[in-house]
């Protein structure tokens, strides 16, 4: 049991710095909400695409909303102004690197209260260019729902296929974090766990410094280079530490299913492989809180884990046993609303102890609790490297991602072509213009002063004149050896 002291409630514990209306204490809380109306870990949700709704209202089965002036009438459209409107890109860039968010989470994660309304342009932009599907829970036909009652936002399954190379490079690579990823889509409430623990951790724990969502917890990536994983496999989240170590999430939220049980083998193998030492696995229950017992999927878990372990000698046991840990969500989140101290330090158990107290406490979050051990130290991570790097993502959380620099390859070689830093473009033909295209019903309120800090050159315009410059330095080049 944790006493008074151990806990903290949402309000004092929240970063003062929080969006308006999406800080840990206002935001839905997705584990201990009512809402879910399957106690197994399933839930009753409703997800739209545009085109099923465009289908649906032509059918008259349900309302059209009046269209508002800022409303686009095409995908196309939405789609044309999408290089020139940077929340809309940061949104899309959370959708697609989370998978499944709540529109509070969306606004904690871009720092953009607007997401969180009804009638939100980013998210009707983004709705018609069908890059994602928004979705709500079935409140007896949502004639229950109120202003409380959370959206919730997915990728498109089909968002891979819709073309973007208008956008700059940067742009592209920040919203699409190198390729649309559309799986995981099976389970919301799990999807919404994962994402609501990586903000929190984001939120609330100073040595880890990035979280990363299931677009980027493909096994592959962590793997040792010379042992990749047999199977395409994802983890559901990565919590990056500050001296390297990347911890995986896997959250469980029913039964041990097949699938979970393959994974703890290719997760031996994977902690048996690692020469730098530098990944960890953190099995999540977070079964539902009305089947709460306490220690009911927690205990399935520690005797799988166990008996796999038992299989292992010698330092392939002990080092595979270090880096396999178990929490339960009640043991950093013991009531609604309130946080329990060992949050912060990431406490968890690993089977590092004798065979009648194998489970020991851990801090994941202290590298002086969990110190990695290199067997070849050139394969140390970078983590300068690492989270300059990341910086370009926009779907990670506003305050990890800090000042973005402009690639000085970039630069210089937009300085050699003669260029300025910023251009504007026509994003459909790539041509040189002197204003964006327009917002449907809205006059061009922004000068160009303030637009051309915002957007950059077309690629392929880029392209050309870099060539060109190549080519003239080129030959002054050879005329200067003559």
């Amino acid at each position: 049991m944790s006493s008074n002291s151990d806990l903290t409630a949402f309000a004092d514990a929240a970063p003062a710095a929080s969006t308006k209306g999406a800080s840990l204490a206002e935001r839905f809380d997705p584990y201990f909400s009512p809402v879910w109306q399957d106690a197994s870990g399933g839930a009753a949700m409703s997800w739209l695409s545009n085109e099923a709704l465009s289908r649906l209202g032509t059918e008259g089965l349900v309302k059209q909303r009046a269209q508002g002036k800022h409303h686009y009438q095409s995908a196309e459209e939405a789609l044309a102004a999408l290089p020139f409107r940077p929340k809309w890109q940061k949104a899309l860039g959370a959708i697609n690197l989370f998978q499944t968010l709540t529109a509070q989470q969306l606004a904690a994660i871009t720092d953009n209260p607007d997401v969180m309304y009804e009638r939100s342009v980013t998210l009707d932009a983004l709705f018609i260019a069908g890059l994602i599907q928004r979705g709500g829970f079935s409140l007896w036909q949502n004639r229950l729902r109120t202003d409380r009652t959370p959206e919730l936002l997915r990728i498109h399954p089909r968002a891979h296929k819709i073309d973007l190379s208008h956008l700059l490079y940067q742009d592209w690579l920040g919203v699409s974090a190198g390729a649309f990823k559309t799986r995981g889509h099976n389970w919301d409430r799990h999807n919404l766990l994962t994402t609501e623990l990586c903000l929190r951790v984001a939120e609330l724990c100073p040595t880890i410094p990035l979280v990363l969502g299931e677009a980027l917890a493909d096994l592959a990536r962590y793997a040792d280079p010379k042992h990749p994983p047999a199977r395409e496999r994802m983890a559901d989240g990565v919590l990056l530490r500050e001296d390297g170590l990347r911890i995986l999430i896997e959250t469980t939220v029913g039964g041990v299913s097949s699938a979970l049980t393959a994974k703890f083998d290719t997760y031996t193998s994977m902690l048996t492989n690692d020469r730098s030492d530098s990944v960890t696995v953190l099995f999540l229950s977070a079964q539902s809180s009305d089947l709460y017992t306490g220690v009911s999927r927690r205990q399935t878990l520690c005797r799988i884990i166990g008996s796999v372990i038992a299989g292992l000698h010698g330092r392939t046991r002990e080092k595979v046993a270090r880096h396999i840990a178990v929490a339960d969500w009640r043991d950093w989140f013991p009531e609604p609303g309130t946080l329990h101290r060992s949050f912060r330090s990431l406490t968890a158990t690993v089977p590092t102890g004798p065979t009648s107290d194998r489970w020991q406490p851990v801090d994941l979050a202290d590298p002086m609790s969990t110190p990695m051990h290199p067997s070849d130290p050139s394969l140390a991570i970078d983590m300068e490297t690492t989270l300059t790097n990341a910086a370009n993502l926009y779907g990670i959380p506003h305050w990890q991602r800090g000042t973005v620099d402009p690639d000085p390859l970039i630069r210089y070689l937009m300085a050699r072509a003669g260029l300025p830093e910023t251009l504007l473009f026509d994003p459909v033909t790539g041509d040189l213009t002197e204003r964006p295209p327009p917002v449907p019903g809205r006059p061009h309120r922004k000068t160009w002063a303030k637009i051309k800090k915002t957007v950059g050159p077309s690629p392929r315009v880029l392209s050309e004149r870099w060539a060109a410059a190549y080519r003239t330095s080129k030959h002054a080049s050879d005329t200067g050896r003559r």
